[in-house]
């Protein structure tokens, strides 16, 4: 399934705000995300302090949209390219909120 086109519309708009706002960070240089389906994937390239080698991109959230609720939800890199749902956070209508819950990352599953 796609993503509505107004709904991807306006999470692309905040996402671009959000990249541009972190591209500098301690251990990632760049952050930008690729859309999938009803899904879309932050991704961090990461700079030369770390641990997996400078200028990889890996992948950092998944916010999946799901269009019968119009809500999206948080979901953290899990092992053998898995995306386990984030339990810290309720699904949201807000993207923002659930950016500021990857900013905060108090588990260290996104950032670290």
């Amino acid at each position: 399934m796609t993503l509505p086109d107004l709904v991807q519309r306006t999470a692309e708009k905040i996402l671009l705000d959000y990249c541009q706002k972190r591209t500098q960070s301690c251990a990632f240089i760049g952050v930008q995300f690729a859309t999938e389906g009803d899904c879309i994937t932050l991704l961090g390239q990461t700079g030369c302090h770390h641990p997996a080698g400078a200028g990889e991109l890996r992948p950092v959230a998944r916010f999946c949209y799901n269009s019968s609720l119009g809500q999206w939800t948080l979901h953290y890199p899990g092992p053998d390219s898995s995306w386990p749902f984030y339990l810290n956070v309720t699904p949201s209508l807000d993207l923002n909120k659930l950016l500021h819950c990857v900013d905060q990352d108090p588990l260290g599953v996104f950032w670290s």
